[in-house]
């Protein structure tokens, strides 16, 4: 490949190819140079820094664009949600592609996928993007090294988030706040029985689920003689839809709750029969379509959700984001998010005496690391009950 120059109007213009997309040729060109000189020149800077991280290992001659639709297509597709898929390649649209997608695969080094992060970073990206956008680096070249054989090295290999963003992070990072059973029955009092977020809060607080768990919850999940609830989907946002799917590190589980949201539940059960009596055709029905996906048009697959509105239609998890927003600014519980009464209601469990295995399960958590490093809390309570037993020895 040879950089070339040319008169555009009354300017010059370099031009060179670079590596195909698509199997088509692709070229890089730059106009508005005074003199064909100064078009090669600067051309030969171009060209120079197009070629300058080359690698001794040439197995293709893939660009990164093309690469990147076949890490998509062979591994993404294969074995990761629609959801992710579609996430990553949007990630990968706006981020990488307009980078590196028109350079060769074999061409890219650690420099170079290192300044992507850095210029995120100097852009004002948040660190969760900045992090996503390093997975698919790493995912996407550690692939390309081992199965595909398309490059040697990993380019990948010392990649890290900048310097000053971790620290950040470790400055700023979120606390997660327990509160007493006095501040949950102001909250109560703020929401109660009857509006949309009661139910949630209370599944938070009595039981520790998460919020795509709370959402996904349907009448038949719910024993009320035995007083169980079984928690064995989550709904997830996408597109636009409310996709029910299986619980995060797929935890499904049943477990006790107490007779106080025994009986809230049953009320909800008995308010939403007769909302659906006095609404009568005009009641909502939802139902799930082939992709899980909650709908109001008939399928065979009709679902009885308990988050529901006045009409029957789905009540979504985004109502918790308005309720929040007035406990922080009505309530001035400015801390609080529905994480913290996850946590508050673990904490609770352990302050009571709970083994954490038992609270690890019932939470639905990957392993005991997550229990004893975030829901250990130590109360004023488990003070005390540390220095009786000091006074034991």
């Amino acid at each position: 490949m040879t950089v070339t120059a040319r008169k555009r109007g009354n300017s010059w213009e370099y031009r060179f190819e670079c590596a195909k997309i698509d199997g088509k040729r692709k070229q890089i060109s730059k106009s508005g140079f005074k003199t064909k000189a100064e078009a090669i020149k600067e051309g030969a800077k171009a060209f120079a820094e197009y070629n300058a991280s080359g690698i001794r290992f040439i197995p293709t001659e893939m660009s990164v664009s093309d690469y990147y639709k076949f890490w998509i297509d062979t591994y993404c597709k294969v074995n990761l949600s629609i959801e992710t898929v579609k996430n990553y390649e949007k990630k990968i649209r706006l981020y990488i592609i307009p980078s590196i997608g028109s350079y060769k695969l074999k061409n890219i080094t650690g420099v170079v996928l290192q300044n992507i992060l850095n210029q995120m970073y100097e852009n004002g990206y948040s660190r969760n993007s900045i992090t996503v956008v390093k997975g698919l680096l790493t995912g996407g070249f550690s692939y390309a090294v081992e199965p595909a054989h398309f490059i040697k090295d990993n380019p990948t290999l010392y990649l890290k988030i900048p310097y000053h963003m971790e620290k950040e992070n470790s400055l700023n990072k979120k606390e997660r706040i327990a509160i007493t059973p006095d501040v949950f029955h102001q909250i109560l009092s703020r929401f109660p029985f009857g509006t949309t977020a009661h139910i949630p809060l209370l599944l938070a607080y009595y039981c520790g689920l998460r919020l795509g768990e709370a959402f996904a919850i349907c009448w038949d999940d719910i024993d009320f003689e035995k007083k169980t609830l079984r928690i064995n989907k989550q709904v997830q946002n996408a597109d636009g839809f409310w996709r029910m799917k299986p619980p995060k590190y797929n935890s499904i589980r049943t477990i006790s709750i107490n007779t106080l949201l025994c009986e809230e539940l049953k009320n909800l059960l008995a308010l939403e029969e007769n909302q659906r009596k006095e609404l009568g055709s005009l009641y909502r029905e939802l139902y799930l379509n082939e992709k899980n996906e909650i709908v109001a048009s008939e399928t065979d697959h009709k679902i009885f959700p308990i988050n529901r509105k006045e009409d029957g239609s789905y009540s979504q998890p985004r109502i918790m984001a308005h309720a929040f927003r007035v406990i922080h600014h009505e309530l001035h519980i400015e801390k609080l998010d529905y994480h913290s009464l996850r946590h508050t209601h673990a904490s609770m469990l352990l302050e009571k005496g709970a083994s954490p295995k038992a609270v690890q399960e019932r939470l639905g958590h990957k392993n005991m690391k997550v229990i004893m490093e975030i829901y250990a809390h130590v109360t004023p309570s488990m003070k005390e009950q540390l220095n009786s037993v000091l006074e034991e020895l």
